[in-house]
């Protein structure tokens, strides 16, 4: 009798003890299965099976220790999605240690999500103003709208008085000709000698004349005293032929009086084709918001 009533004890333990092995790897299963993962922060554990819990768990970082959140956050911020990588870099917002400000500049600003790229210009100007201004010059000549809407923007609240004589000194020193951003922020600026040197570079045949061509022509009438003061007879034909261009992209009354003039130095070179200009393998007409540089 004594023997069966072990027997049986012994088999209800046996079953507790199975019960809870089963149990326990079910958890252990939930927890690893494909599509999820498990974030650590200390003794904390997240699931992150979706964005919204991605998010969730970024929204509590943002409040948390900067200097334990950031690696977190700089982790977020490789994810595929450009809606986490965005809300990762919005709780950065307040972070202005070096880690910080190197990740945008390096990273945040080359993303490939235009909304991202926006976020990180907007947060340079915010925590180091001074030294985004380059930042925001390179944005200028952005793919997309909105980043160029951004750094224009941010170019009239940071703009230095002496841009323009910047611009040219960071020219010289490279030895290269201006960046379209550049060309832009010049335009931006305006003043006489941001007209000068636009018509400069028109005149050197440079890759961006096309550029600096319509950056001139928004500037309107301002710019004709500039072209009055030029002698087409120490002028090649293709630089009067960039002179005709840029008066007809004007297409004021005032620069349509000075078109004829030109035209007939252009026939004295034989008239010839402005198309070397504008056909350029990949691009027709050099508009501000063309990639590169």
């Amino acid at each position: 009798m004594q023997t069966r009533k072990h027997i049986l004890i012994g088999a209800f333990m046996t079953g507790v003890i199975a019960g809870g092995v089963f149990v326990y790897r079910q958890i252990v299963e939930s927890r690893t299965a494909p599509g999820k993962s498990v974030v650590t922060d200390g003794a904390r554990r997240v699931e992150a099976d979706s964005e919204d819990s991605i998010k969730e768990r970024i929204r509590e970082l943002s409040v948390n220790n900067p200097l334990v959140r950031f690696s977190q956050l700089q982790t977020a911020m490789g994810h595929p999605s450009s809606t986490i990588r965005y809300q990762a870099l919005l709780a950065m917002k307040y972070d202005v240690s070096p880690e910080a400000i190197t990740f945008l500049y390096d990273r945040a600003i080359h993303d490939p999500s235009p909304d991202v790229r926006d976020l990180a210009l907007q947060q340079a100007v915010q925590k180091q103003p001074d030294r985004a201004l380059s930042l925001v010059i390179t944005a200028l000549g952005d793919e997309s709208q909105s980043v160029r809407d951004t750094a224009m923007m941010k170019l009239a609240e940071i703009a230095p008085p002496d841009l323009t004589n910047r611009i040219m000194g960071w020219c010289e020193a490279e030895n290269r000709d201006p960046r379209r951003g550049e060309i832009l922020a010049l335009g931006k600026v305006g003043g006489d000698r941001a007209i000068e040197f636009l018509i400069s570079v028109v005149l050197r045949h440079a890759s961006v004349s096309g550029i600096a061509i319509h950056t001139l022509a928004q500037q309107g009438d301002a710019v004709l005293p500039y072209i009055d003061r030029l002698d087409p007879e120490r002028l090649d034909d293709e630089q009067i032929v960039y002179i005709c261009l840029l008066l007809e992209e004007i297409r004021s009354d005032d620069a349509g009086v000075r078109i004829d003039r030109w035209r007939g130095f252009q026939a004295r070179g034989g008239g010839r084709s402005v198309q070397k200009l504008t056909d350029q393998p990949g691009k027709k007409n050099q508009q501000p918001h063309d990639g590169g540089e």
